[in-house]
C-alpha cells in the first residue's frame, strides 16, 4: 500500500554557515524532481540503425503551487522565495513517509507567479530548476 501525500514539504535553507532549513507556508502541490538524461546521436552515414549515447543527466525542475502569503516570511520579498530568484538555494522535499525520506537539492527559483482571480483564493506556482544531482535520504 502507497503512503498519502498529505503533510509533503518543501523546505528553504535561509543560506547560512550551518543552514536551518524553513518549511514554504501552505503549498497544495509538489511536483518533480523529473529526471532526464541528454541523448546524442552518434550514427554515421556508414550505418543503416541509429547508434546513440548517454550525455549529461538533468535533475529538472520542482513545481509547486500554494496559498500565496506575500507578507509570509517563506514566500515574500524579503526573505523567502521572492528573494530568492534568480540565486541557486538549497531545499529539501521532505516525503511524509515513516523514514522522512527526503530529497536534498540545489535549484534556481526561476519563475513566481501569483493568481488572483475574482471568486477565488490567492494563489501561486513557482519553478525551481535543479542544479547538479539531487540526493535521496
Amino acid at each position: 500500500m502507497g503512503d498519502h501525500a498529505l503533510g509533503i514539504q518543501l523546505q528553504m535553507s535561509d543560506g547560512g554557515a550551518t543552514p536551518v532549513f524553513t518549511k514554504i507556508a501552505e503549498l497544495t502541490n509538489i511536483d518533480g524532481p523529473g529526471f532526464s538524461v541528454d541523448i546524442a546521436d552518434i550514427s554515421s552515414h556508414d550505418d543503416t540503425w541509429k547508434k546513440k549515447v548517454a550525455g549529461l543527466k538533468d535533475g529538472g525542475q520542482v513545481q509547486i503551487q500554494g496559498n500565496w502569503l506575500p507578507a509570509h516570511a517563506t514566500q515574500g520579498a524579503s526573505t523567502g522565495l521572492l528573494s530568492n530568484l534568480g540565486t541557486e538555494t538549497d531545499f529539501k522535499i521532505v516525503f511524509p513517509d515513516s523514514g522522512s525520506t527526503t530529497w536534498d537539492i540545489s535549484a534556481i527559483p526561476s519563475g513566481l507567479n501569483p493568481s488572483g482571480p475574482h471568486t477565488d483564493k490567492l494563489s501561486f506556482s513557482a519553478t525551481l530548476d535543479i542544479s547538479g544531482e539531487p540526493t535521496l535520504t
